[in-house]
């Protein structure tokens, strides 16, 4: 076989894996970001107070969210690798410690937020209304933290193993259910009580515990990788914790961090008045849905590039990974455009009564479809690339000093001190970005990230 021929097979191979992997995680991304979507679409009919309220509530699910991704990813920087020489053992043994630290912080999470709720939404707003309704919303829906992280440490197993269409179902099943709950609850439909803001707190929590017992059942029924006894959960050592957390804790505390950054960036908006932070809200959600795109690739990437350093077929991956870095931008080009010519329907599905809140989100998705590519480099550079070398330690270098030293520093003067337009203050918000797209080119030049795990003896202990 020529070298041509090898090369144009292991392209379409490539090519294939992308479409098989990505597709799937980009439509559960994109429906579990629906939850939000579904939630705001629906609670915007009833004013901007409450719109504003939730988005200000669904701070804190952002910042769970990316807790649980955080143990997630340091999970799947081993298990991808491990899954390249097909090892069962120490892939549940590195799930059975991921999915005890994700359990106990969502119970430390969900009681904390429900005994001290009044105080977690006063950190994003002074404004009484916004401070009763966001109460009103976060005391129920808290309770969603336990099944969503039960839900998603299965989820971020089966994707790491390449098993993708089993939470996309389960999460199909449970968006459905939430858009039914929720249409009948926040509203009062069919003889149901009007419960508004409240009635979507209810629909999450029981669509998210629905998810969770469905996929726990499914993957135990069909014997799956992640259906795990109890002894094999719990058969890591001391000294396999050790290495596992060596690797996985700065991928928790990159997402913690950043995701602290990124809550300091709404602190400073949700202060620039609820018209304006009702516009951002809305904005978030329809950006949710647009991101899952590039969660998908990204997620992709991880899985493919994190075999192929497990196996120590270190040229392949890089060469994998350089495709990665280029293709996804590029896509990131198109999307944006795609983003800028449709604002207009788009904003149009949320119904918005105020015409100064739709003319803001259409301003906020013109920048944003701009920006794009800005963002998205240095995501899969960091999450898609560098973690799944085996490299956890860069990102979080990267994502901290960035978000803390750059962005939160120029987007607290633009808001606090200058008080610019809140289109200024938004723009303001991705400094950072530019500073770090250029240092994860520069490192991933270097192969520095490309470290081999499965030849650490991890598999022996």
């Amino acid at each position: 076989m020529s070298i041509e021929t090898y090369n144009k097979i292991a392209e379409s191979s490539l090519i294939r894996n992308i479409v098989r992997i990505a597709i799937p995680i980009s439509l559960q991304q994109m429906l579990t970001a629906s939850f939000h979507l579904i939630d705001t679409a629906m609670v915007v009919k009833i004013g901007d107070i409450p719109t504003a309220a939730i988005g200000i509530a669904g701070r804190w699910f952002f910042l769970i969210y990316l807790t649980y991704f955080g143990f997630g990813s340091g999970m799947a920087v081993i298990v991808s690798q491990f899954w390249g020489i097909k090892d069962i053992k120490t892939i549940r043994k590195s799930f059975g410690i991921g999915y005890i630290n994700v359990f106990v912080v969502s119970i430390v999470a969900a009681v904390l937020a429900y005994l001290f709720t009044p105080q977690f939404i006063r950190v994003f707003t002074s404004d009484p209304l916004l401070i009763a309704e966001g109460v009103r919303y976060l005391k129920i829906a808290c309770w969603s933290f336990i099944p969503l992280g039960v839900a998603l440490s299965f989820s971020y197993l089966l994707r790491s193993t390449e098993i993708v269409i089993l939470p996309l179902i389960t999460t199909v099943i449970s968006v459905a259910l939430n858009t039914v709950l929720n249409y009948l609850l926040i509203f009062g439909n069919f003889g149901f009580p009007m419960m508004g803001i409240q009635g979507a707190a209810i629909a999450t929590v029981i669509s998210t515990t629905v998810q969770m017992i469905l996929l726990v059942s499914i993957c135990y029924i069909k014997k799956n990788v992640a259906a795990a006894k109890i002894k094999e959960l719990f058969s890591f050592t001391k000294e396999f914790a050790k290495k596992y957390y060596v690797l996985a804790l700065p991928v928790l505390a990159n997402e913690v961090l950043w995701a602290l950054g990124v809550n300091a960036y709404n602190m400073i908006l949700a202060r620039q008045g609820s018209a304006n932070y009702a516009a951002y809200t809305i904005y978030g959600s329809i950006e949710q849905i647009s991101f899952t795109f590039f969660i998908g690739l990204c997620s992709a990437c991880a899985v493919i590039v994190g075999k192929t350093v497990g196996t120590g077929d270190l040229n392949r991956a890089y060469s994998t990974a350089k495709k990665f870095l280029v293709g996804v931008p590029l896509f990131s080009i198109v999307l944006g455009i795609l983003v800028i010519l449709l604002r207009s329907p788009l904003i149009g599905l949320f119904n918005v009564s105020n015409q100064y809140t739709s003319d803001m989100v259409n301003r906020l998705l013109l920048i944003y479809g701009i920006i794009l590519p800005i963002l998205i480099l240095p995501y899969i550079a960091i999450v898609g690339i560098f973690r799944a070398g085996g490299d956890t330690r860069t990102g979080l270098i990267y994502d901290v000093i960035n978000v803390w030293f750059i962005g939160v520093p120029i987007v607290a003067l633009c808001g606090l001190y200058f008080k610019l337009p809140f289109e200024w203050i938004f723009v303001s918000m991705w400094s950072e970005h530019v500073v770090k797209t250029i240092l994860c080119i520069r490192y991933f030049k270097t192969r520095k990230w490309l470290r081999v795990l499965t030849h650490n003896n991890m598999a022996n202990i």
